[in-house]
């Protein structure tokens, strides 16, 4: 992963994105994300009436729904989009605001960053399982040593038992994937599912396997579902019980 720093713009002495809210130097990536540039999608809307805790939180929910609605639809907004831009560079980054960094919208900016940088994995198998292999749980927890972001399903049987050794080793980087218009079945991760819209449980699956790079599947060597996920990423380790 790159480095991502928050700044206050200040440090440069001139201003420099009058009409461009992104430069390099130096091999780096400088990311305006204040007032005053015509171009800069980042800046915080809120903070127009005044910079204040509030106006940071409130900017948060927005860009946390937006990433949530992307999750969903693999639809991006202008912020998603740039983050993605600025995550794919695999540069050094500068985030630099008309304010401290400790007061600033950046730091969350740049976690959203670093989630892109990560193996997006998703997670899935059989409803029939009823308990991990040792193998799945093993090559779970390397990619959670690794920083991984899991996608997982919310069926009863290997989506909860991914989704109970994600909470066993208390790791943050997970969320729960579920059809819109249908009762969420398991949610075990402490923030709300993901609703794919318009579609039952293959359309939840294609959205989950569009976003990962990779996938670890617990299967039976009987369920289609699981099945089709193995035979179409191009990635995905499998573990048959």
């Amino acid at each position: 992963m790159t480095n991502i720093q928050v700044k206050n713009v200040s440090e440069l002495g001139s201003f420099p994105f009058k009409d461009n809210w992104l430069l390099e130097r130096n091999g780096k990536l400088m990311a305006y994300i204040g007032q005053g540039c015509k171009s800069s999608v980042l800046e915080n809307p809120y903070c127009l009436s005044g910079y204040n805790r509030e106006s940071i939180n409130l900017y948060q929910r927005l860009l946390y729904r937006e990433f949530r609605h992307y999750l969903a639809t693999k639809k991006k907004s202008k912020a998603i989009a740039s983050i993605i831009q600025l995550a794919c560079s695999h540069k050094n980054i500068d985030l630099y605001c008309d304010r401290e960094p400790l007061d600033s919208h950046g730091s969350y900016i740049a976690r959203i960053i670093d989630l892109f940088q990560v193996e997006w994995v998703m997670l899935c198998g059989s409803r029939s399982c009823q308990s991990l292999p040792k193998k799945a749980i093993a090559c779970l927890h390397q990619e959670i040593e690794q920083e991984s972001f899991f996608l997982v399903g919310d069926a009863p049987g290997a989506d909860r038992l991914w989704q109970e050794e994600i909470v066993k080793a208390d790791y943050r980087r997970a969320i729960v994937f579920a059809p819109n218009g249908l009762v969420v079945r398991n949610n075990l991760l402490g923030r709300k599912a993901i609703l794919v819209p318009n579609g039952g449980y293959q359309k939840r699956d294609e959205i989950m396997r569009r976003h990962s790079q990779s996938a670890l599947a617990v299967w039976d060597g009987k369920s289609a579902g699981t099945k089709r996920t193995i035979e179409l990423m191009n990635q995905c380790e499998v573990f048959r019980f």
